[in-house]
């Protein structure tokens, strides 16, 4: 169970690259707009990514699965009806948003209820084995639904493995919290973090519009002076929760 959504996230990344010059055509897609397809994704699944985490932890594994399994499927179905750009395009920001949720909680999951050791590594290794897998399987399914279905069902397939994915959550992982003490939102420290995540990969994604040797604008410098003081006042703050998710799965990883 804790695999499925984890196939499912990088299944979609590579499967929206095949299908972009379909939705180009269909959409009448600017191509000043088109890299946004999938710039919007991975901003704000990145961007959310630690906050996923840190959520997973507060209120349930099970709680935060299912609400990123519903908002990736709601997401799909309206990218899949999109009538204009913009609304592709948001429905590609809400498909990072719902995956920004679904991964770390099925990656909590996953590490908590494998015992340490060979175990807990053996299933560690496959869930890395089913990201390449994903990956890979985006490229040839996108590929065959853009050819013979058109490009609206490479986001319309999410939403019956979405629905999947919340039917075997609903019948095979409890509620509650799983080998974490329940302890509160450290609201500044989220905010610091999900915000300068946010700008760096935002910073990353629009070098295509600020290639080297060409005249740059000054906002970049921000995103690294945003960065730096977020990670200062978060190191400064007692409380360090989302530091705190970092540093464990550092430490479970070393073991």
């Amino acid at each position: 169970m804790s695999y499925a959504p984890q196939f499912m996230v990088t299944l979609d990344m590579t499967s929206v690259n095949v299908a972009l010059p379909a939705m180009r055509e269909g959409l009448d897609i600017d191509p000043v707009q088109l890299p946004w397809v999938v710039n919007s994704y991975a901003l704000l699944f990145g961007g959310f990514l630690l906050l996923g985490g840190r959520a997973a932890a507060l209120f349930g594994q099970r709680l935060i699965l299912l609400t990123g399994a519903v908002l990736f499927a709601v997401a799909s179905l309206i990218g899949g009806v999109a009538q204009a750009p913009w609304q592709l395009i948001v429905a590609r920001a809400l498909q990072g948003l719902g995956a920004a949720a679904m991964a770390p909680a099925a990656l909590a999951m996953l590490t908590v209820t494998q015992r340490e050791g060979k175990e807990r590594a053996r299933a560690l290794g496959i869930h890395a084995g089913v990201s390449a897998v994903g990956g890979s399987a985006g490229v040839l399914l996108g590929g065959l639904l853009t050819e013979f279905g058109g490009w609206r069902w490479v986001m319309l397939v999410n939403v019956p493995i979405t629905l999947a994915v919340v039917f075997l959550a609903l019948r095979s992982v409890p509620a509650g919290l799983f080998g974490s003490r329940r302890g509160r939102l450290d609201v500044v420290g989220a905010i610091l973090a999900t915000a300068g995540v946010g700008l760096l990969i935002l910073g990353v994604v629009r070098t295509d519009e600020h290639a080297r040797g060409r005249r740059r604008r000054p906002w970049p410098r921000w995103v690294w002076r945003w960065c730096c003081w977020s990670e200062l006042t978060e190191r400064d703050t007692h409380e360090r929760g989302l530091e705190e998710i970092i540093d464990g799965i550092i430490a479970r990883c070393a073991k």
